[in-house]
């Protein structure tokens, strides 16, 4: 389903470059554009891709949910949501990773525990090992509660 564009900045890219601009390979974008992730516009004459400054906003929201595990599916039913707003999503991935970088934190703090009780060989807090593991599976699920 094609997404209504807004036009803001008339900045026109080829395929080409995109590829320089992002590095995200070529194959991946004909494959976004095959699954209905990203489609841009056509170029009358040659049919050839050309990219407007907000298919790129949307290549970078693609290649997030991309990197935060979701699979094409779940990112192609996110972005036709009705109810999907660019800006509205740009705020959730912000916060998301805010959260991210805190919930690492919080666990390099209880690795730098665990490890000075094995280097002095000391007996390792359990609960120290339950929280590393509570911490990861928090920031696997984070994302997941913004978009569901």
């Amino acid at each position: 389903m094609k997404r209504t564009r807004k036009s803001k900045g008339n900045s026109q890219f080829k395929i080409s470059q995109v590829v320089d601009l992002t590095g995200v390979p070529i194959r991946l974008l004909r494959e976004y554009d095959k699954r209905e992730l990203l489609e841009p516009e056509r170029d009358s004459q040659t049919n050839r891709r050309i990219y407007s400054d907000q298919d790129l906003i949307y290549l970078l929201i693609i290649t997030i949910f991309k990197n935060l595990g979701f699979t094409f599916r779940e990112t192609r039913h996110i972005l036709n949501e009705p109810s999907f707003c660019l800006e509205t999503s740009v705020k959730k991935q912000i916060k998301v990773i805010d959260e991210k970088i805190n919930n690492l934190l919080e666990v390099s703090v209880i690795l730098n525990r665990i490890l000075s009780s094995v280097q002095n060989d000391k007996q390792v807090v359990l609960s120290d090992i339950k929280s590393v593991f509570v911490k990861i599976h928090e920031d696997t699920s984070t994302f997941y509660k913004f978009y569901t």
